[in-house]
């Protein structure tokens, strides 16, 4: 939550032709699971919803925030105040389930990661910014924001409804 919460806009870029969250550790501002900043493709059902004209719009009006509308707690954590927002909001849309909360995403991509065998890979865990363990993830190149993104494609949502436009306008449609 914290990372999306604090994701400037000037960290959403192009790499060398894939759509990217540059993910940036700001000690102090937006701490980084393992202090390490990384890149993490958008993937293409967001682009089809019109994120990246989102992201676009934003960078034209020269805002800083992503997601202007964010707060941070009393204490300076970005995630507080949009999980409550998120509560309120599965209240709102009366929706029913166990443990739904705004974490539950994440949760939801880790199952969708296991059915296309990526959960706890070493290229499921640069996507997810979990350390792989052993020895040789300290050698060699990183992946390609390329490779991630063939790789993010395979996740799907089988049942997912959603609304035409996610986001309308360059801000997020309230009713989403």
């Amino acid at each position: 939550m914290t990372e999306i919460c604090g994701q400037l806009v000037s960290e959403m870029i192009d790499d060398d032709g894939v759509p990217v969250f540059d993910f940036r550790h700001r000690p102090g501002v937006r701490d980084m699971k393992n202090d390490k900043s990384r890149r993490v493709p958008v993937h293409p059902e967001l682009i089809r919803f019109g994120f990246w004209d989102y992201v676009e719009t934003a960078r034209k009006s020269r805002r800083e925030l992503l997601f202007p509308d964010v707060s941070r707690n009393k204490l300076g954590n970005w995630g507080d105040p949009t999980s409550k927002w998120f509560a309120r909001l599965i209240d709102r849309l009366e929706l029913r389930g166990t443990a739904l909360c705004f974490h539950s995403l994440r949760h939801t991509f880790e199952d969708a990661l296991k059915e296309v065998d990526l959960h706890d890979t070493p290229i499921g865990n640069v996507i997810t910014g979990r350390v792989s363990p052993g020895v040789s993830k300290n050698y060699g190149s990183k992946y390609t924001v390329k490779k991630l993104a063939t790789e993010l494609a395979k996740v799907h949502y089988p049942g997912l409804i959603l609304p035409e436009a996610m986001f309308v306008g360059g801000a997020v449609c309230p009713s989403v």
